[in-house]
């Protein structure tokens, strides 16, 4: 019957039978406060179906939690990926988009006749 039970669902049980319980206590305290209390010795069949609920529940909880957080896990790293891309895509045109400004003086003339061309090829008003 105490198999798989652990500190919380004793404490669960304990509480919707209405007996006082402190979470202090340790497993082997609340084990024999549930088994000598008055549910427990009125019908044991029904706190033991109780007690295998609540632990069934627990798990199934746990599993919800592990399987979102698992889900969560992979959706961050896939958002990762992805914003990895995009940034190297953004990179990649802004650099094919840039026209480098000349140093000299004197190419300032090819500078503006390559920037004209440009707005003529991509029809710029």
């Amino acid at each position: 019957m105490f198999k798989n039970v652990t500190k919380f669902d004793l404490l669960t049980v304990l509480q919707e039978i209405g007996e006082t319980a402190n979470e202090s206590l340790k497993v082997a305290d609340l084990r024999d406060i549930l088994l000598k209390s008055k549910e427990y010795l009125k019908g044991e069949e029904f706190i033991a179906d109780f007690l295998a609920t609540t632990v069934a529940h627990q798990k199934e909880e746990e599993e919800i939690r592990l399987h979102l957080t698992q889900q969560t896990e992979s959706n961050n790293a896939t958002l990762s990926v992805e914003y990895i891309l995009s940034s190297d895509k953004l990179l990649k045109a802004v650099q094919t988009l840039s026209i480098p400004v000349p140093k000299k003086n004197e190419t300032w003339n090819l500078f503006f006749v390559s920037i004209e061309r440009a707005f003529k090829h991509k029809n710029v008003p």
